[in-house]
């Protein structure tokens, strides 16, 4: 993939010498370079000769790999023409911050590099990445696909794995067809349909369809090649792709022949990945678990865990962190710097400040302790969001004098809010009836059903309050609060519950009979409205003439057995009532209803609440 400057000269009608550098990179309006040379190997890789006159007047200088001046040397690119490289060479390379190594495969369909296994041996008992490339020929779509079938092929019978970053070699002149785009369109279809998707091209700006290749991919996905005649490190190229192929006469220390070297931009060449395998709430803790493997990792020996807030753009903790043994991802990076202790796995106390924020979690690799300074990142692809709210009112009911309410309230937003509440809210005229401190109690269940809300396993509440006149009939809403303050103002969670309304007024009169002189009355009334009304009256009313025949004081008693048909209506339990009323004229064949009334008055009269019997005669 080495390019030499005679096309300087080959372009020089039709193209000028000077070319501008690529806008994203800071490099300036205008830069000499030696340009992309189209097809300037056979697919036997031998040598083009130049004539002395070229080389002196336009070769590019030659410098050595590792040169603080030169653009960093990140990736090396061998074909046959480096077989002379040893083993020793390539431990060279690792040493000079060299991170992968690119070798020619194929070309057309019938050429293998002879020494690509020995090769690819080399570079990876160095610790060096594994790329592949294959010298393009075809001018035609079907051209294409045979190509890309023997180039996975070749592949196979290497043991390549999937992972393998493989690289169209897009620069023989003959295939810059009008077609060409539909042509590398097949030949990385066939790829994939061979198990090889991770694909990639490499071509340069002389390349006439440079742009329109690219475009397939993106230029994250390219590796372009362009060569300044004294390429400086303080004046860096090509940014926006993937990698920049700089120089094609760099020199290795031991190594006596020229080599192609590139800095590389993004992931494609320089291995930056990792995954976050979980971010979840357990118990009162945020836990997060995952990997992140970078070559750019060597010598930052301080870890992190950033929580960023992705859309107000700013930092929510940094927690220092020892990265675990990961194995599993060893296996599939093998190559990678110290990838077998790449997995992460931490406990954050949750808190209100993380609570309905887009969290993206950064994994960082620093050289300082503070975690600033030289570092590298991963970040999670996507953001979380802890805004959930749960709750339910298992139970609201009267229970003899008390008003019972059972149930649970799990809520994000309930840390860092200690205080908890249970309110009585009448729904109708919209005000407070009670506040009630609460202690949460552990509820299993709802752990079970919901473990990655926060604390649900304490989130539940049992209270009894004395049943009052003053919830009697109204349209009550029960209110769970967790709160920051000890009033229950502040900052709050809530969960309110349907409507409840307690109006029960149940009786029956078992028994109205004349027995001798006296009419014996039996019978029960229970009713939610009876609280507060402490006096209770027999009354016996004529419902022909609408007029009251005699009113009766009385003292309830137990019938346990309506408290057993109406446990949930007030005070059941002391709902019976017995009385033997002398039996007078005035009583005798009127259509008489018979009341029970309680009352807050001695009287009967005031605030009151009755149960009617139908008419009867006696």
């Amino acid at each position: 993939m080495g390019l030499t400057v005679l096309g300087l000269f080959l372009m020089s009608t039709t193209q000028h010498s000077v070319v501008h550098a690529d806008t994203t990179s800071g490099a300036g309006a205008t830069s000499e370079t030696a340009p992309f040379i189209a097809g300037t190997r056979s697919n036997l890789d031998s040598k083009m000769i130049l004539p002395a006159n070229i080389v002196a007047q336009q070769a590019c200088d030659v410098f050595t790999i590792g040169d603080a001046g030169r653009p960093r040397v990140d990736m090396i690119d061998v074909s046959s023409y480096q077989s002379g490289l040893t083993q020793a060479n390539y431990n060279k390379m690792k040493a000079f911050g060299v991170k992968t190594v690119v070798v020619k495969l194929t070309e057309s369909t019938t050429y293998t590099n002879p020494y690509a296994k020995a090769q690819i041996k080399m570079a990876q008992n160095a610790g060096l990445e594994i790329r592949v490339y294959h010298y393009a020929q075809f001018t035609t779509a079907a051209e294409a696909k045979n190509e890309a079938a023997y180039f996975a092929k070749v592949a196979k019978s290497f043991g390549l794995s999937s992972k393998v970053m493989f690289y169209a070699d897009m620069e023989e002149g003959k295939t810059a067809t009008s077609n060409v785009v539909n042509n590398l369109k097949t030949f990385y279809s066939t790829l994939a349909a061979n198990g090889y998707s991770n694909y990639a091209v490499y071509t340069g700006h002389g390349y006439k369809y440079c742009d329109a290749i690219v475009n397939i991919l993106g230029q994250k996905k390219a590796w372009i090649a362009q060569y300044p005649y004294q390429p400086s490190s303080s004046n860096l190229w090509n940014f926006s792709y993937a990698a920049w192929q700089f120089s094609s006469t760099a020199m290795l220390p031991g190594y006596g022949s020229t080599i192609d070297v590139s800095i590389d931009y993004t992931s494609v060449n320089a291995v930056n990945t990792g995954s976050v395998d979980n971010v979840s709430l357990s118990g009162t803790n945020l836990q997060v678990r995952g990997w992140h493997v970078s070559d750019e990792s060597e010598g930052k020996n301080y870890s992190f865990i950033i929580l960023y807030d992705k859309t107000n753009g700013k930092e929510l903790g940094r927690y220092k962190i020892t990265r675990g043994v990961r194995n599993d991802v060893h296996k599939i990076y093998a190559n990678v710097y110290n990838s077998t202790n790449s997995g992460f796995l931490i406990n954050i106390p949750f808190s209100s400040k993380l609570v309905g924020k887009d969290i993206q979690v950064i994994s960082r690799y620093a050289q300082s302790a503070s975690g600033e300074g030289s570092y590298v990142d991963y970040r999670s692809p996507k953001t979380y969001k802890f805004n959930s709210d749960h709750g339910s009112s298992d139970s609201v009911k009267i229970s003899g004098t008390q008003l019972q309410i059972k149930g649970w309230h799990a809520s994000d937003n309930s840390a860092s809010k200690p205080n908890s509440f249970v309110i009585l809210y009448d729904k109708t005229n919209r005000k407070e009836l009670g506040r009630y401190k609460i202690s949460r109690n552990v509820r299993n269940d709802v752990s079970k059903a919901y473990p990655n809300i926060y604390n649900s396993a304490n989130s539940g509440y049992t209270l009894n309050i004395p049943y009052s006149s003053a919830l009697a009939g109204k349209n009550l809403q029960v209110i769970s609060r967790y709160s920051d303050a000890a009033s229950g103002e502040g900052s709050t969670a809530n969960y309110w519950s349907k409507s409840y309304q307690f109006t029960n007024n149940r009786g029956s009169i078992d028994t109205a009979k004349v027995v001798g002189n006296q009419l014996q009355i039996k019978g029960w009334h229970a009713s939610d409205n009876s609280i507060g009304k402490t006096n209770s009256f027999i009354i016996l009313y004529d419902s022909t003439n609408h007029r009251e025949l005699g009113r009766y004081k009385i003292s309830r008693y137990a019938r346990k057995v309506v408290n057993k048909a109406y446990p949930n209506v007030y005070n059941s339990v002391n709902s019976g009532f017995m009385i033997n009323i002398p039996m007078t004229s005035k009583l005798k064949n009127k259509n008489i209803q018979i009341i029970s009334r309680y009352s807050n008055l001695t009287s009967g009269e005031g605030s009151y609440v009755d149960y009617r019997s139908s008419a009867r005669k006696f």
